[in-house]
């Protein structure tokens, strides 16, 4: 290494443990009117505090480590609470949606998306129950096929049709 400080600053890269005590040494060119290199100037620090800075370092570091990843996780386990809660809210809804009860509203007092899934839920859940009861209306004066006839909104074909029917009128 010293003699590469003939040509160049030099560093070296290990510190050295000898009789002296623990050093980190350097070397840099002397050099003469020239330019050509006449000798080398070395210096010797003392190094025996490197060790302990490096082992305070890696401390350090794996406490911050340790820290975030604590960090990490709760923060993952609070979001996964603020998600799960308003999903399983909505997850029963939809059940009671499928089983027929229209009533179901989701109440969700949030700014974020579901807030706006729950009146978009609410809404849907109005317009179904509206539609039931209108079929259930229906279904009272016309037949089940022509009141769902009516609600699909296909065309309905106005002014009747002839047939030839018996009616038995009785008391």
């Amino acid at each position: 290494m010293m003699l590469r400080g003939m040509e160049a600053h030099t560093v070296e890269s290990q510190v050295v443990r000898d009789d002296y005590g623990v050093t980190l040494s350097g070397y840099a060119p002397l050099r003469d009117r020239m330019g050509q290199s006449m000798g080398v100037i070395g210096v010797d620090v003392d190094a025996s505090q490197i060790d302990h800075i490096r082992s305070k370092v890696m401390w350090f570091s794996a406490v911050l480590l340790a820290l975030m990843t604590l960090l990490m996780f709760v923060a993952a386990w609070l979001n996964g609470r603020w998600v799960r809660e308003p999903l399983s809210r909505v997850v029963l809804a939809a059940n009671a949606v499928a089983e027929g009860d229209f009533q179901v509203r989701l109440e969700m007092n949030r700014t974020d998306e579901f807030g706006l899934l729950g009146e978009q839920f609410n809404a849907m859940t109005r317009d179904l129950a509206d539609r039931e009861m209108i079929r259930e209306t229906l279904g009272r004066y016309v037949s089940e096929e022509v009141a769902e006839a009516a609600l699909k909104g296909g065309e309905l074909l106005l002014g009747g049709e002839e047939r030839e029917v018996t009616i038995l009128f009785s008391d």
